[in-house]
């Protein structure tokens, strides 16, 4: 079953699928172009997951080729919000779905001194989710992580 059937903005997989329902480009501080995402992730199991963004995975690039990035390079990945994230091995369970359950979480990706430079009309977008699974006590893991692709989002139209 193709959790994504008929959605043109969507990823999926056996575990969960996850749905841009917008996107806003802006230009942030007069010189930067910053592009955010509200994305819908759902449980497509019959059993409670647990899910956490992988920081520092989050990259897009636009139609004229032009690459965006969570933030700078070496910098503390702030780049989400409504989700967990996997860091290191610290790892917040948050974000967890019960069977059937729909959540959304802001995903933001910047392309720097980018304000006066042609800025595309349609992004690709990356990022890695991770499902966590909590261990006796406070423990917690990584299970298994999945590369999400989303091609083609236009800018405008939502």
């Amino acid at each position: 079953m193709d959790a994504c059937a008929g959605k043109q903005h969507c990823d999926s997989n056996k575990l969960f699928s996850a749905e841009v329902i917008q996107l806003t480009g802006t230009i942030v501080g007069g010189r930067h172009h910053y592009v955010k995402m509200n994305v819908r992730f759902k449980n497509v199991t019959d059993h409670p997951i647990i899910l956490a963004y992988v920081t520092g995975t989050s990259s897009g690039v636009d139609n004229l080729g032009n690459a965006y990035y969570f933030g700078r390079a070496g910098t503390h990945d702030v780049s989400t919000q409504g989700i967990g994230l996997l860091e290191g091995r610290k790892a917040d369970t948050q974000f967890q779905l019960d069977p059937g359950e729909s959540r959304n979480a802001m995903f933001g990706i910047i392309r720097y001194e980018a304000a006066r430079k042609p800025i595309g009309t349609s992004f690709t977008y990356n990022m890695t989710i991770a499902e966590l699974h909590k261990l006796g006590g406070t423990g917690v893991e990584s299970a298994k992580q999945y590369t999400l692709n989303f091609p083609h989002l236009p800018d405008r139209g939502w």
